[in-house]
């Protein structure tokens, strides 16, 4: 992964096995291959993620 982000890269070498990256995938990612990149590491670091900007909530079925 490039470094030209070095906030986000402190925050990417903070998360631990166990632990949650929040972001908004907006601001995250500047490309498909880093979002996958990314969240590869993530996964061989045992660590996680969830994005605020992509909130999944039931909703109603149409005609109950």
């Amino acid at each position: 992964m490039a470094n030209n982000r070095p906030g986000l890269f402190q925050a990417i070498a903070a998360v631990g096995a166990g632990n949650v990256l929040v972001v908004k995938l907006d601001r995250l990612s500047r490309s498909l291959s880093f979002l996958i990149e990314l969240i590869d590491k993530l996964r061989k670091d045992q660590a996680g993620s969830e994005s605020l900007s992509m909130v999944s909530t039931p909703r109603p079925q149409a005609g109950n």
